[in-house]
C-alpha cells in the first residue's frame, strides 16, 4: 500500500516538475514578445502598455509557479516521510529477519547472483554471510550432489508455477548432513520471464530424522504384527476391523481385502462382540478381558478360540486389540488326556481295590528307605504283630524288630542293585505265637532300566496252609 501512495507521489512531483518547466517557458516566451515589441513600435503607449499586460502575465505565471513550488514542497515532504517510515520498518524487518532460525534468500535469475540472505545461514550451513556473496557457486555448491537435481527441477517448475516446495540435504562445512524444507517463489517482469527467485528454508533435521525413526519403528512392528503366530484383530468402537495381520486370516480363512472395514460379526459371534463390547463399555481403558469361543471358519468349520483384549486410545479415539490363539488342538489333548487320566484313575481304584482286598502285604520303599505306599493287609500286619499304627512318615527300618534289621538290610541293597531275592521267616505275633511268612524283595524298574523303589511282598504261610487244611 505505501509503496503504491509512494508512486503516486513521484508521479505528481514529476508533473508538477513538467508544469513548472512550462511556466519557465511561458514567462521567456512573453520577455521575447516585450523585446520585440519595443523594437517595432516607437510610441511611448505601446511599449508600457505591452509592459503592462507582461507584467499583469508575469504576476499570474508568477502565482502559478509559488503555488506549483508549494505543492511540490509539500509532496517532496510526504514523500521523505514515507521514504523514513519505509527505512524504519526495513530495519524493524531487517532486526526481525536476523533473529529467526529459517532462512531467508534472494537471487537474481537466470544469472545466480547472491541478493540478500539473513544470519540464519550462518547457523544452518555453517558458512558466512560474506562469503556466500564473494563466492556466488557456495550456496548451490553445499547441496548435497544427490540432491541438487532435485532443487534445480524445482527451480525449473517456477516456470509453470508461481510458488514450489522442495525438499533436499546439504552439506554442511563441517561435514554434516542437514535436511532442508525450501519453499521458492519467482518475480517476473512485464513479460512474464523470471528475474529473481525468492525462498524461505528451514532446517528440518531432527524432524526428518524423528520421521525416519518412526518409520523404521513402524516397519519393525508392522513386521513383528505380521509375524507373530498369534491372531491380532484391532477393531474400532463399532465393531469395525481396522487392522488384522495374516495369522488372524489364515486362522478364520479369510484375505485381508474380505475383512478390512468390514463389521467384525463377519468373524466373531454375536455372543462374543456382545460380551466383548459390554465389557469396554462399563471398564476403565487398560482393562483385560479374557474368553474362550467356539466360532467358526469362512468354510463354516467349527474351532475353539482363546481370546485376549484390552482397549487403547489412539488420536483421541477408542480401539479394542483382540489376540487370539486357535486352541482347538489343545482342547482335543486336554480331552484325550483328561479320557486317559479318567482311565487311570479307574485303573488305579481297580488295582487299590484288588491290593487292598488281598492277603497278600505290599509295601513300596524308595532308594532312601522311605515307605511311599503300601496296601491294607500290610498296614494290617504291622499293627498284629509290632503292636502300633503305620506312619507313612517313617522309613522300613524305623518299623522292622532289630533282630531282622541286617537282614533286611542285605535284601534291600541286592534289590537295589537288581537282584530278586525272597526269605521265609516266622514271626511272633504280639500274643506270643508265631507264624511263618514268606517274603519277596522286587526291584522297580522305570523306562531306561533305572531303579527307583523297591516292593516287598509278603504271604503269610500259616493262614495258607490252615485255609488249605
Amino acid at each position: 500500500m505505501q509503496g503504491n501512495q509512494n508512486k503516486e507521489i513521484s508521479q505528481s512531483i514529476a508533473e508538477l516538475q513538467q508544469k513548472l518547466k512550462q511556466s519557465e517557458k511561458i514567462i521567456a516566451a512573453l520577455m521575447y514578445r516585450v523585446e520585440k515589441s519595443s523594437l517595432a513600435y516607437d510610441s511611448d503607449f505601446s511599449y508600457f502598455e505591452s509592459v503592462a499586460i507582461l507584467n499583469e502575465t508575469i504576476d499570474k505565471t508568477q502565482e502559478k509557479i509559488d503555488k506549483i513550488t508549494q505543492k511540490l514542497y509539500e509532496k517532496e515532504s510526504e514523500l521523505e516521510k514515507i521514504e523514513k517510515e519505509l527505512r524504519s520498518k526495513e530495519e524493524h524487518l531487517n532486526e526481525i529477519l536476523y533473529f529467526i532460525d529459517d532462512i531467508v534468500w534472494s537471487v537474481s535469475y537466470p544469472i545466480i547472483k547472491m541478493l540478500y540472505v539473513n544470519k540464519a545461514v550462518e547457523k544452518v550451513y555453517g558458512v558466512e554471510i560474506e562469503n556466500l556473496s564473494n563466492m556466488p557457486n557456495l550456496w548451490f555448491g553445499l547441496i548435497h550432489p544427490d540432491d541438487r537435481n532435485i532443487f534445480f527441477n524445482a527451480i525449473a517448475r517456477l516456470e509453470d508455477t508461481p510458488q514450489v516446495e522442495v525438499v533436499y540435504r546439504i552439506n554442511r562445512i563441517d561435514g554434516q548432513i542437514r535436511y532442508i524444507l525450501d519453499k521458492l517463489t519467482r518475480k517476473i517482469d512485464k513479460n512474464g520471464i523470471i528475474y529473481q527467485i525468492d525462498g524461505i528454508a528451514r532446517d528440518i533435521t531432527d524432524l526428518k530424522l524423528a520421521q525416519m525413526q518412526t518409520e523404521i519403528s513402524m516397519q519393525q512392528y508392522q513386521m513383528i504384527f505380521e509375524s507373530v503366530v498369534e491372531g491380532i484383530i484391532i477393531l474400532d468402537i463399532n465393531a469395525t476391523v481396522v487392522a488384522i495381520n495374516q495369522s488372524a486370516c489364515k486362522m478364520f480363512g479369510y484375505s485381508k481385502s474380505e475383512l478390512i472395514g468390514r463389521k467384525a460379526e463377519l468373524l466373531l459371534s454375536s455372543e462374543l462382540l456382545e460380551k466383548l463390547f459390554d465389557n469396554y463399555s462399563t471398564n476403565i481403558l487398560n482393562y483385560d478381558f479374557f474368553t474362550e469361543s467356539n466360532e467358526r471358519k469362512k468354510d463354516g468349520k467349527e474351532f475353539t478360540i482363546e481370546l485376549f483384549s484390552r482397549k487403547f486410545r489412539l488420536n483421541q479415539e477408542n480401539f479394542i486389540i483382540c489376540s487370539l490363539i486357535n486352541i482347538t488342538k489343545r482342547k482335543e489333548t486336554q480331552r484325550t488326556l483328561q479320557q486317559k487320566q479318567d482311565a487311570l484313575a479307574r485303573s488305579e481304584q481297580t488295582l487299590n481295590a484288588i491290593l487292598n482286598n488281598t492277603r497278600q502285604s505290599f509295601v513300596l520303599i524308595d532308594t532312601n528307605y522311605n515307605i511311599i505306599a503300601y496296601n491294607t493287609s500290610f498296614e494290617k500286619d504291622i499293627k498284629k504283630f509290632f503292636g502300633y499304627e503305620l506312619d507313612i512318615r517313617k522309613k522300613i527300618y524305623e518299623i522292622c524288630p532289630a533282630h531282622l534289621k541286617d537282614l533286611l538290610f542285605e535284601k534291600l541293597i541286592k534289590a537295589f542293585a537288581g537282584e530278586n531275592s525272597q526269605v521265609e521267616l516266622e514271626i511272633p505275633a504280639t500274643d506270643g505265637h508265631f507264624e511263618k511268612f514268606i517274603f519277596f524283595i522286587d526291584p522297580v524298574k522305570q523306562e531306561g532300566g533305572k531303579i527307583e523303589s523297591v516292593v516287598v511282598s509278603s504271604i503269610n504261610l500259616t493262614h495258607l496252609f490252615n485255609n488249605t487244611n
